[in-house]
């Protein structure tokens, strides 16, 4: 039954990653955005993680303006935590941290992203995050600790629903996959490829995960992604608008 639960929730969310490059530019960790208090200005609710909301049970954390999601709710079942609050930052007081980790002989990557997981909806999630725009890029900072060649995955879709086809249509996507480990916080900015011009989209999800296989539950226990001050790109004469 477990193994049938993750098999939709991470099957859904990870079969989005590839190990293809795309145009990602990792600027040098030693910037001056580095170790200073004050977190960096985002446009995404909470994108700097700077607040957290502790469960109904007590038993976790999760970011706590509702736009970020994690399995952390499985610690309610008996399973590990693999999304946390740390004071190990870019900018600020907190970043996310994401384990990947063994439930029995399940490997479950860490994996935070905008939308909302939920036992009763269909597919157990609801993914994305109602938005209007066009992205040029998603930045931010990340480190990883990766185990025995692991490798970790950033990725974000912006999508609108296609009433005539009654079925999600993906507007544009920008996707990272993290390689190789780094001690430091190292900034990404990666390009949203537009595969439709013509239509405006009506969400946007984003999603990171510590190892970007786990929908096949492989992966490595103890690989783990360091998440701070996400951002979007816009066209210059455009507003952001989340709701």
């Amino acid at each position: 039954m477990i193994k049938n639960i993750f098999l939709i929730l991470l099957f859904f969310v990870l079969i989005l990653f590839s190990c293809k490059k795309d145009n990602v530019q990792n600027d040098n960790p030693n910037n001056d955005n580095q170790n200073t208090t004050t977190p960096l200005p985002t446009n995404l609710p909470d994108g700097n993680f700077e607040q957290w909301t502790l469960s109904e049970q007590g038993t976790y954390e999760e970011p706590s303006t509702g736009w970020w999601a994690t399995l952390n709710i499985l610690k309610n079942l008996g399973g590990p935590g693999s999304v946390f609050k740390i004071n190990d930052v870019n900018t600020g007081n907190y970043a996310a941290k994401l384990v990947s980790s063994m439930w029995g002989d399940l490997l479950i990557s860490g994996i935070m992203l905008s939308g909302t997981f939920d036992f009763n909806a269909p597919n157990m999630m609801i993914q994305g995050k109602p938005f209007i725009q066009k992205p040029l890029k998603l930045t931010g900072y990340y480190k990883y600790i990766s185990v025995n060649s692991d490798s970790a995955a950033i990725y974000a879709n912006i999508t609108y629903y296609n009433n005539n086809a009654s079925k999600r249509d993906t507007i544009a996507e920008a996707r990272f996959p993290v390689l190789t480990s780094t001690n430091n916080y190292t900034f990404f900015e990666i390009d949203f490829n537009y595969l439709i011009n013509n239509i405006n989209p009506d969400s946007i999800t984003i999603v990171f995960a510590s190892s970007a296989d786990g929908a096949n539950f492989n992966g490595q226990a103890g690989s783990t992604l360091f998440i701070d001050d996400v951002s979007l790109i816009l066209p210059s004469d455009k507003k952001i608008r989340l709701f």
